[in-house]
């Protein structure tokens, strides 16, 4: 009897920019080792681990991808060319920013059905400049599989909803698109992200008021909040004096870490109150007061979980964060895909979301108060079956993670 055919992967993919380490990893139900596309030996060495076990190799971006960087790929063309109304939007060109290539595809010579990203690399005058290699096509990326769960043989009785499952999958795809690489800043040259700050947003009245009935229901599923307390349980250390930026009536936070004291600091009391994990907190509201009302290294780390889109000042939150925390503390903030549009920046829903990662990693290199830069996403997590949204989406709420270390100050 055949056996250890079929299985849930992790698949993590590990590789390095010049300004930050970066690990995404997609979470996939069905594998086939026989059927499924792997690079050549990869899969045959997953036979035969048992579940929690992985495989980790380290291959050029062709290895994995199609193709590696092709200097073809990088085109000039007239502005023209680029469909500021596509599909009814109103799109602006924003120099390194992405968009999806079927936007430009008469100057990028794609298919106009073509989603995938290219940079823009240069505007001058009437010509543009488009890099259409995949995001990830420089790098040496090492991809670890990580057996979570061997499934039974499949039968020979295949039902339609079988199909997605018996469709070969090309894993090199399955991990590295969809978003993996765009989260790195673009290295010789500055972001067009602050052209307009402080950002703005929809809704631009009172946010006490709009914050002023508490809200007691999670916004992420109960997957996307686990694997996030996970993070924490992996990044924060023990016993540690911890600050819940923009907290609200729980906290992502695990008995595991036996905290010594968590500070609060959010929109709503009553939300607060309600938030066992606080010893105590503050009400404050950061787009109108950035000063945060506690001493320097008050704390050893901080964090904030699914509202740094709402921040119009975040620059200046950086900084004051970073006074806060002791020297080789750890600053991580999280979010995912759900938010409350009126009142996040505008420019957040501009976004792909792992370039609202990239966002957020400038906020980290833009203060200059922060090293040991790092990136982390996962997606593809099964939602829980009693979750309200699971009848419309099967998949968990995709998790997105920066985070960086406080730097010691330079002595004079």
């Amino acid at each position: 009897m055949i056996k250890n055919t079929r299985a849930k992967i992790d698949f993590s993919l590990s590789w390095v920019s010049a300004t930050a380490q970066h690990c995404d990893v997609f979470h996939a139900e069905d594998i086939d080792l026989t059927k499924d596309v792997f690079p050549e030996g990869f899969a045959d060495k997953l036979k035969a681990l048992a579940v929690g076990e992985s495989n980790t190799e380290t291959f050029p971006a062709n290895g994995l991808l199609s193709t590696g960087f092709d200097p073809d790929k990088v085109k000039t063309f007239n502005v023209k060319d680029f469909d500021s109304t596509f599909r009814g939007q109103n799109i602006v060109p924003k120099l390194y920013r992405y968009f999806p290539s079927a936007v430009a595809c008469k100057g990028l010579g794609t298919d106009p059905r073509d989603l995938n990203p290219f940079r823009i690399m240069s505007m001058e005058g009437e010509n543009m400049t488009g890099d259409y290699n995949h995001p990830l096509a420089k790098y040496f990326l090492t991809l670890s599989a990580t057996i979570v769960e061997w499934l039974e043989p499949e039968t020979s009785s295949v039902t339609a909803a079988d199909q997605e499952i018996k469709r070969k999958k090309h894993i090199g795809k399955l991990v590295c698109n969809r978003g993996p690489g765009m989260q790195v800043p673009f290295e010789y040259g500055e972001p067009s992200y602050f052209d307009e700050y402080p950002f703005k947003r929809l809704d631009e009245t009172d946010d006490a008021a709009f914050y002023k009935e508490p809200r007691m229901d999670h916004h992420l599923d109960a997957t996307a909040i686990a694997e996030i307390t996970q993070l924490h349980n992996t990044l924060l250390n023990k016993h540690s004096r911890v600050l819940d930026l923009m907290s609200s009536w729980s906290s992502p936070l695990s008995d595991e870490l036996s905290l010594t004291h968590v500070t609060g600091l959010g929109m709503n009391q009553e939300e607060l109150k309600a938030n066992k994990r606080l010893n105590d907190f503050t009400v404050q509201d950061l787009n109108l007061q950035q000063i945060l009302p506690y001493a320097d290294g008050q704390f050893d780390a901080a964090i904030c979980t699914a509202s740094i889109e709402y921040l119009t000042y975040p620059l200046k939150i950086m900084t004051e964060v970073a006074r806060v925390i002791k020297p080789g503390g750890k600053f991580v903030v999280t979010f995912s895909e759900r938010c409350f549009p009126s009142k996040a920046i505008t420019l957040w829903s501009q976004l792909h979301p792992f370039e609202r990662m990239q966002l957020v990693l400038e906020y980290f290199r833009d203060s200059g108060l922060f090293s040991d830069l790092n990136t982390y996403s996962k997606r593809g997590m099964p939602r829980p079956a009693d979750d309200q949204y699971f009848d419309e989406i099967k998949t968990s709420d995709p998790v997105y993670a920066i985070w960086g270390t406080v730097e010691s100050p330079e002595l004079d």
